[in-house]
């Protein structure tokens, strides 16, 4: 009947959005893993030589956070006689005046799994009739991962000086993540 599609497709609904939401939370779980026990976090990440005299540098420059790139001018001819002359790199900069608060942002973090296990839970959905085997739904969610990694810091490493080193180690904490996220949305989502 009419009455028990409904019921069938809000259950669906309601098991789509639990699993979307435990693999946002397992994705979270491997994400502290990963970075906490395993070197993926470091990877391609340097300290600054002299940092104590270079972030006074730029706590004395540097007036309000934020993305900041160098060299950096709106014109276009003096862009590249500057990208000869100077270093360039990207920075982001957050000032000691603002509070730096872990749990915080460990909640911020956990919630942006938790969309990332949505959105794959969604995408995951969306391609059901055509993700038969378990095998399938990780290769699906590595696709996905690959495409934002190979899309996001292929530009970074190539604009902006990002190093191979740490692409790659995002690359695969980004696909192990979608794993863990697939296996879980199996799992739930049946």
């Amino acid at each position: 009947s009419a009455t028990k599609c409904v019921m069938m497709s809000r259950a669906m609904n309601t098991r789509t959005l639990l699993a979307g939401v435990a693999a946002g939370v397992a994705m979270f779980f491997w994400g502290a893993f990963s970075h906490m026990v395993l070197p993926l976090g470091d990877f391609g990440i340097q300290s600054l030589p002299d940092e104590a005299a270079v972030t006074s540098v730029l706590k004395d420059k540097v007036k309000s956070p934020g993305l900041y790139f160098y060299p950096f001018t709106k014109d276009q001819s003096k862009m590249d006689q500057l990208m000869k002359e100077r270093p360039r790199g990207i920075l982001t900069f957050t000032s000691n005046d603002t509070p730096f608060n872990l749990g915080a942002s460990l909640g911020v973090q956990c919630m942006n799994d938790v969309l990332c296990g949505l959105l794959l839970a969604w995408l995951m959905g969306m391609a059901a009739s055509s993700l038969t085997s378990l095998g399938s739904k990780l290769m699906f969610a590595v696709g996905i991962s690959l495409v934002g990694t190979v899309g996001y810091l292929g530009a970074f490493c190539n604009w902006y000086g990002f190093s191979a080193a740490y692409a790659l180690a995002n690359g695969f904490d980004s696909a192990i993540a979608a794993c863990v996220g697939a296996f879980v949305i199996a799992k739930i989502a049946k």
